[in-house]
């Protein structure tokens, strides 16, 4: 069949507006595949941003809140007639160290020593002192609840802040400064248990033999003292007993008593810490206390 010039043209016009039609659907097409491949990167690259940039937050936090492994020392000190010194070791919030009391001007140079062991929140620092050795062995090994605050440059016990040691300055921690002892045997039976003979006079010229027996005082750090003397002019059947309390330490005289046929006769006015196997100096006093005479006594032997 033989078209027309004028057919012809039109059949090129349809065959150009179809082809443009399809082009222009595909174009679309193609537009929204890009698009879309577009959002998925940027969710996808967002996504990966707000994880990483919270991981570095968590990382960031977590390394702020934890205690710091570095060992640090610190040490405090309150002078005076008793001196109370205080050296703490700190690794993350773990606390060791010491706790001192001394009194080394005293007639019996008294001292209790402890260790620590607790822990630090903030400023706070809490835990358990055990004793670990005094001039008296009394309650070796015995622990106690204590805390402290650390106030500026000053270590405060909240509850006694006016009484000895209640306020301690901070020092530097000196070479050879104890942060750690050694608990002490508590030789108690040596401390506070024995069976002595003594034998000397009173005023310089009454021949006595005494006999006594010590123990662990009812109150703390005290020796209980029993037992006899009797003039050696009237013979061991005349015994007068003897009781009482002297103290491990500290400024005052312990009084043992002495009882004449159940009756306060008289007293052996004692000195604080004495060892009776050194022999015992002291005073005798009439039950009044207006007659005072020497005493001095030489141990025989230790049962």
């Amino acid at each position: 069949m033989k078209l027309s010039t004028k057919s012809i043209q039109k059949l090129w016009c349809y065959a150009f507006v179809l082809g443009m039609v399809l082009s222009s659907c595909g174009g679309a097409k193609n537009n929204e595949n890009n698009d879309s491949t577009k959002a998925a990167d940027t969710t996808k690259n967002t996504s990966q941003s707000e994880g990483e940039s919270s991981t570095i937050t968590r990382e960031t936090n977590t390394t702020k809140d934890a205690p710091s492994n570095e060992e640090v020392t610190m040490c405090f000190e309150a002078p005076g007639l008793t001196i109370v010194t205080t050296n703490f070791k700190i690794k993350g919030d773990q606390v060791t160290g010491t706790h001192i009391l001394r009194t080394p001007k005293s007639d019996t140079e008294l001292y209790a020593n402890f260790s620590f062991k607790g822990t630090k929140k903030g400023n706070t620092i809490d835990g358990m002192m055990t004793l670990i050795s005094s001039n008296n062995l009394f309650g070796i090994g015995k622990p106690s609840k204590m805390s402290w605050v650390i106030e500026g440059d000053e270590l405060v016990d909240p509850g006694k802040k006016d009484d000895i040691g209640g306020r301690q300055k901070k020092i530097n921690c000196a070479e050879g400064t104890l942060f750690e002892l050694k608990p002490q045997k508590a030789e108690t039976e040596d401390a506070f248990s024995g069976k002595y003979n003594l034998s000397g006079t009173i005023n310089g010229k009454l021949k006595i033999k005494m006999y006594i027996e010590t123990s662990k005082g009812d109150e703390p750090g005290t020796t209980a003292y029993k037992g006899w003397y009797y003039y050696e002019s009237q013979g061991a059947d005349k015994k007068i007993e003897l009781k009482g309390v002297v103290p491990g330490a500290g400024i005052m005289d312990g009084e043992v008593q002495e009882f004449t046929n159940g009756k306060h006769s008289g007293s052996f006015m004692i000195s604080a810490g004495t060892d009776l196997s050194q022999g015992l100096n002291c005073e005798w006093t009439d039950v009044a206390k207006k007659k005072a005479l020497s005493v001095s006594l030489k141990l025989d032997s230790k049962m």
